[in-house]
């Protein structure tokens, strides 16, 4: 028992740094700097929430997941002082 709880209490605190690290993101502010320079966990949730903030636009709406990382990829490289929305909303 006391094995399974130690081991629980690792996992968690393995997890943490992840949790605290990407903290809350802002996608109204987020740069195409910060998330090409972030870490790649705060990368994916940089991803996660720009896909959450953006589903309910028609422009991308239609958009998977993977195609609109794809799509942050081409706008912020066309438009690095950008904000990630804002370039994403003048590269399409």
């Amino acid at each position: 028992m006391i094995r399974v709880l130690s081991l629980s209490f690792t996992f968690a605190m393995l997890a943490m740094p992840v949790a605290i690290g990407a903290g809350v993101i802002d996608t109204a502010t987020l740069t195409c700097k910060e998330l090409v320079t972030s870490s790649h966990n705060d990368m994916v949730a940089m991803d996660a929430a720009i896909y959450d903030a953006l589903k309910g636009d028609p422009k991308f709406s239609s958009f998977s997941r993977a195609e609109l990382t794809n799509a942050e990829d081409r706008a912020c490289a066309k438009h690095p002082d950008a904000k990630v929305i804002d370039a994403l909303r003048a590269d399409n």
